[in-house]
């Protein structure tokens, strides 16, 4: 194995990832490049080689015109040679043997003078490629993405070009494995990072089946089980097929306003890894209605339920038009609408929480979208009780079917380690549990059975998804916990949250809704 100290400047990322496959026992077979080339890049492709060897248990043939790239193995005796063209068997040492590699040069340059993205010889497309080197924010409008004005192209063996993905998708638990090398990088450029993997395919293995005792029903909508995503990590709705194959029994994606907007200068998302938390002041960065209603227009049809977020631009935006004409857009494809008017990172925004201007907004939705899917508002943690109060008798007289309970929090409670806690914006996480999960009980309380309520803040195990159950949630969102663990924690929350209901004596999540409401809501 080589050693960090032996691999220079340009291969760091790859001697992080080495160190922790060698931490988990996996051995490692390292694969030279011609050249130096981002970290993202070197992730990427190192992640490629590590899902080939897991899945497929081989070495793919590597012909002579690809030699000065050859994979390469270190034997017994300490020294390298080729490695065999003939696929290996699917033993347990092939199993615990990882492919690192970084990349080749591509055999051609992409025509960046056409709107359509032109297949490369790899099959990988020029706009993939160039959303994983994070072109939109490093070239110019127009420009050839900074992996081909280098030509270098981000693919080394055929068994993993884009049209068969799906058939070598990243297993949850490998996927998971390698989120401490991705915690050692920019939050942001992690989460593009894996929303690439999930349109390529990369992730988004097919779930094992759902244990009966979590299907629910909420919202007049079956859900297979009640654990699903929070907006915000989809802003785009550009991964809702992987999304949902993940194993959630929903996912929700914005939030979207009008018109695109860039949010706020970066950098604006924080890890607060002592914490388990996250600090954002992202602003509603997102591609606007029109990209966003076309994707979601070409949603699968699944057991999944979907919820579009919907919220308004920075500028020029005025809430009593806005929120009307995207719940009215939205509507025929989504299954429920959010109306986001909690965020603090758009001023004025927390504003509209107000019950004068709530109600209004509420009624113009009412008056321009007669029939529409359940309606739901997404509240602060930071909402005094006589607010929260006149927020749910307003949702409620206005037709508003449920709340989702919280939002990021401004405030920050004593105790937090990480030096980032005191940047501005949303914390999420869990520090927030406490707080949101208070706020979701008083909410139960006051609604009285008349709203459905979705709980989310600092979620990480099934004993936190049943704790909001019990405060009053019908269904829990996860987030931040979801960007820690990765997808691993889907399935393992959703069976330590039916072994809990079980050992709590419950038959399923419906007699567990509030049941411990009254104790919850006395906690600060």
């Amino acid at each position: 194995m080589h050693a960090p100290d032996r691999l220079g400047r340009k291969y760091t990322y790859q001697a992080l990832l080495i160190e922790e496959l060698a931490r988990h026992g996996v051995e490692t077979i390292f694969m030279k490049a011609p050249q130096a080339v981002t970290a993202e890049d070197q992730l990427f492709v190192q992640f490629q080689g590590m899902i080939a060897e897991y899945e497929r248990a081989q070495i793919p043939r590597v012909g002579p015109q690809a030699r000065p790239w050859a994979c390469l193995e270190r034997s017994r005796r300490g020294k390298r040679h080729p490695a065999p063209t003939k696929a290996r068997s699917t033993s347990s040492a092939a199993r615990r043997r990882a492919i690192v590699m970084l990349a080749r040069p591509a055999t051609r340059q992409p025509d960046t003078r056409s709107s359509t993205p032109e297949p490369m010889s790899s099959g990988w497309s020029t706009k993939a490629i160039s959303e994983l080197a994070g072109a939109s924010a490093r070239s110019p409008a127009g420009s050839t993405s900074s992996v081909f004005r280098r030509g270098v192209q981000a693919d080394t063996f055929s068994g993993l070009r884009s049209r068969r993905h799906n058939r070598y998708p990243m297993i949850p638990w490998i996927s998971s494995a390698v989120l401490p090398l991705l915690h050692r990088i920019d939050p942001e450029t992690v989460h593009n990072l894996a929303l690439w993997s999930l349109r390529t395919g990369l992730l988004g293995r097919p779930s094992p089946p759902e244990d009966p005792m979590l299907a629910t029903y909420a919202l007049g909508l079956d859900f297979t089980n009640p654990i699903g995503l929070a907006a915000g990590f989809d802003k785009n709705a550009v991964a809702i097929a992987p999304l949902m194959r993940l194993g959630f029994g929903f996912i929700e994606v914005g939030t979207v306003t009008l018109r695109p907007q860039g949010g706020n200068p970066r950098p604006r998302l924080f890890r607060l890894t002592p914490d388990r938390a996250a600090v954002n002041r992202l602003g509603f960065n997102n591609q606007g209605l029109p990209a966003y209603l076309a994707r979601i227009a070409a949603r699968p049809r699944t057991a999944v339920v979907l919820g579009c977020n919907i919220g308004i631009n920075k500028d020029g935006a005025d809430p009593e038009r806005d929120y009307p004409a995207l719940v009215e857009a939205v509507a025929p494809y989504a299954d429920y609408v959010v109306i986001n008017v909690s965020s603090p990172n758009t001023p004025g925004l927390r504003d509209l929480q107000n019950e004068s201007r709530l109600q209004t907004i509420l009624l113009a939705v009412k008056e321009r979208v007669a029939r529409s899917p359940p309606i739901l508002v997404k509240i602060s943690p930071d909402l005094s009780i006589e607010g929260l109060a006149g927020v749910v008798e307003i949702c409620v007289g206005s037709g508003v079917q449920g709340l989702i309970v919280s939002n990021t929090t401004v405030s920050r409670p004593p105790g937090l380690r990480s030096p980032e806690a005191q940047e501005t914006g949303g914390l999420s996480g869990a520090p927030l549990f406490p707080l949101s999960t208070a706020m979701l009980a008083r909410t139960f309380l006051l609604a009285r059975g008349r709203l459905t309520l979705i709980g989310v803040g600092g979620v990480f195990s099934g004993v936190d998804a049943l704790t909001k159950i019990r405060a009053g949630a019908s269904l829990v969102q996860l987030y931040t916990g979801f960007a820690f663990s990765g997808p691993a924690l889907i399935p393992r929350i959703k069976a330590e949250l039916a072994r809990a209901l079980r050992g709590a004596g419950f038959a399923n999540v419906q007699q567990a809704i509030g049941t411990d409401a009254e104790r919850l809501a006395r906690s600060p």
